[in-house]
């Protein structure tokens, strides 16, 4: 059996990137994206800067490898119930640049209740980078490897 049908992606890596505003606990939405993400730790790259309005927001990125990304990826999918992960996998097309990075955002109320789910409003952007890819369907690629067992 050809082990490139079974492999067909490998992650480089990815960034989860999160909007800290004023009124929230910098510390606490950390600590729970660590814990529901099972990061073991978390150095986030803090940025501070001004809202529309003049409100304090903190910029936080954290870089992650590639065994850690994977695991996330996977993590973020199996949590899904099947209605979400249907609806996942059907709008990949749209989530996926044309570079091949995996663009999903996670609501973060839901991680500060221990929980993931998807959402396009204040989310943590999470951005999966491919280190390698076989030309063809750029979706068809991401859902094969969410069925793996990798």
């Amino acid at each position: 059996m050809n082990n490139d049908a079974r492999d067909p992606i490998e992650l480089g890596g990815a960034t989860i990137s999160v909007v800290i505003h004023a009124t929230e606990d910098k510390d606490k939405v950390i600590s729970k994206i660590v814990k529901v993400l099972s990061l073991n730790s978390a150095r986030f790259q803090e940025f501070n800067t001004k809202g529309h309005w003049g409100n304090h927001i903190v910029l936080l990125n954290l870089s992650l490898g590639q065994t850690l990304a994977g695991k996330i990826l996977k993590t973020i999918y199996t949590s899904l119930g099947d209605n979400k992960k249907t609806a996942f996998l059907s709008s990949l097309e749209q989530s996926i640049d044309e570079k091949y990075n995996l663009y999903v955002r996670i609501d973060k109320q839901s991680i500060c209740r221990e929980e993931i789910s998807l959402s396009d409003q204040d989310s943590i952007k999470i951005k999966f980078r491919p280190s390698k890819f076989r030309q063809s369907n750029k979706s068809k690629t991401y859902r094969e490897l969410l069925s793996s067992g990798q």
